[in-house]
Parts: structure tokens; sequence; C-alpha cells
């Protein structure tokens, strides 16, 4: 059996007192709380797609024994694509595991200021910010456009 990674929760991520934090004061926790978010967003979104599209295959194809242990994992939140970031000198990389263990860059988000860009390149950011973390209506119009295949970060 292939195999396959859970979803993880952003708790997973970060220890719990990060979570909590109200205090805004250090940006940079801040833009790491939300980019994991971000991430969680992300996964959650690719989940709710594919069990739609499962749901969807399963009216076509009623017998479908794969569609169906499919959509089993699937609301387990069992998948393999999966969405994590790492760390660099000025920006957190947003990256996609897909389905066959590929990676790509789905997104930049700058550790300081919190703008999220759409990547030029494996190592490199677009010009222009797309969303910025640190400002509420920005990271919000961003969470709940946030889509897994990145058309959110299209202007």
């Amino acid at each position: 059996m292939p195999s396959t990674t859970k979803e993880v929760s952003v708790k997973d991520i970060l220890p719990s007192d990060v979570l909590k934090m109200t205090d805004t004061s250090n940006n940079k926790l801040v833009v790491l709380k939300y980019t994991a978010l971000l991430c969680n967003a992300l996964i959650t979104q690719y989940l709710n797609e594919s069990i739609a599209r499962a749901e969807q295959t399963l009216k076509i194809r009623p017998d479908s024994a794969s569609t169906k242990e499919r959509l089993e994992h699937l609301k387990l939140g069992i998948t393999k694509v999966n969405f994590f970031f790492e760390t660099g000198r000025k920006y957190h990389k947003i990256i996609e595991l897909d389905h066959q263990g590929g990676q790509s860059t789905h997104a930049f988000v700058d550790k300081e200021t919190g703008e999220v860009y759409k990547p030029a390149s494996w190592k490199s950011p677009a010009k222009g910010a797309r969303y910025n973390l640190l400002d509420e209506q920005s990271r919000n119009n961003c969470l709940l456009r946030a889509d897994w295949a990145g058309a959110y970060l299209y202007k």
C-alpha cells in the first residue's frame, strides 16, 4: 500500500504558547503562526475539494471500490498531498508535497513583514506581494481564498 500522510494540525507544527499568543509585538512569531495557519488552510481546502470530486465520481460510477476507499481516506484527513514550510534567511517557503512525492514551491512569506508572494522559482519569490499576514483584512482574505493550486496568488 502506498504511503500516506495525515493532515497535520497547526497544534502539531507550533508550540501551544505560540498559538495562544495575543502579544503582537514579536512580528516574527506572529508571521510564523500565520504561515502555519496558511499551510493548514491549504491542506483543508485540498481535502474538501478532493472529497467533493470523489463524491461526484461516485454519482457517475457508484460501484467504484477505489473511489469509495479514497473517499473514506479523505474524510479521515488522509492524503498523499501535504503543505509545509521551511524557514530560510528572509522567507518562509511554503512547499507542496504532491501525491507522487515531488515537491514544489507554493508561496513565500516574508519573515519580517508577513507579505505573501507567489514563487518565481524554487528559490525566489515573484515581485509584488499578494497578501500581508500581519494585516487582519488581508490575512482573512488570504486564508479565505487560499487554494491548493495557488490561483489565489495571481492578481
